[in-house]
């Protein structure tokens, strides 16, 4: 459940590999624009671009969201419970129905959150569906956002069954900020395929230093960080070369 990930491939190869052996469905609310690109970008066929739910752009979207919300109150018992007697006003839970209308449709058995950011606000869902949740931190949730708030987190860390970290480091901020893992935790680092990419056996013997950075080319990586070292590197008069790889929004003000 997230925005349409068009600058992270690896969501999308996720999606489309566990579609293989699963019966997966992305749910993502963003702009048709978005979507249709995504979809273009990824060659997604008629059968996957089925299983993507987005938010209601059309008419047929939107009547279709209603239905389910209106099925739902006759055939979820949790869900129907929640709308009479759950604590909040009507207003506010029928809008959280129509905006995940989907989970009611779909009566999943996993709800899986690919950012923790998400998993705050799309923990609601439990109110009206008894699936499991899990959630992955990657960084930015846990470093950047909510960090003014010191029970940001409380409901995920409450509600979430399933814990990914892509690593030690983040798993150790979760707990600082209050996480209590009671179910299943996994740590995943990122990886390459070691099959494709291979060293090449006759190193070149130099006393350059060759640094290299990989990533999003976006502020929250911290490529400016990385850029002044750099510049250390030249005032102290270290050979050096730096290479950054990756692609996104700043690629268009430099030359990298």
């Amino acid at each position: 459940m997230h925005e349409v990930p068009l600058n992270s491939g690896f969501l999308a190869s996720k999606f489309i590999k566990l579609s293989e052996k699963l019966d997966v469905h992305l749910l993502v609310w963003d702009s048709k624009q978005n979507i249709d690109a995504f979809i273009a970008k990824y060659n997604l066929s008629e059968s996957y671009r089925k299983m993507v739910h987005c938010g209601y752009s059309s008419a047929y979207e939107k009547t279709d969201a209603i239905i389910s919300v209106i099925t739902g109150l006759f055939t979820n018992k949790k869900y129907r419970s929640y709308i009479l007697n759950g604590a909040g006003n009507l207003k506010d839970k029928m809008k959280a129905a129509l905006i995940y209308a989907p989970v009611i449709k779909l009566i999943p058995d996993i709800i899986h959150f690919e950012f923790g950011t998400l998993a705050v606000k799309g923990v609601t869902v439990s109110n009206f569906s008894d699936a499991k949740m899990s959630v992955s931190f990657r960084g930015y949730d846990l470093n950047y956002a909510g960090l003014d708030d010191i029970s940001y987190y409380s409901e995920v860390w409450n509600k979430c069954k399933g814990f990914h970290f892509l690593g030690n480091d983040l798993k150790k901020r979760a707990i600082e900020r209050g996480c209590i893992i009671k179910g299943i935790e996994v740590l995943i680092p990122p990886a390459i395929d070691t099959n494709f990419f291979k060293p090449i056996n006759k190193i070149k013997s130099t006393n350059k230093l060759k640094i290299v950075s990989v990533g999003r080319l976006v502020w929250k990586k911290g490529f400016e960080y990385a850029i002044r070292a750099a510049s250390i590197l030249k005032e102290k008069e270290i050979d050096f070369e730096y290479s950054i790889v990756g692609d996104g929004a700043h690629c268009r003000h430099c030359n990298l």
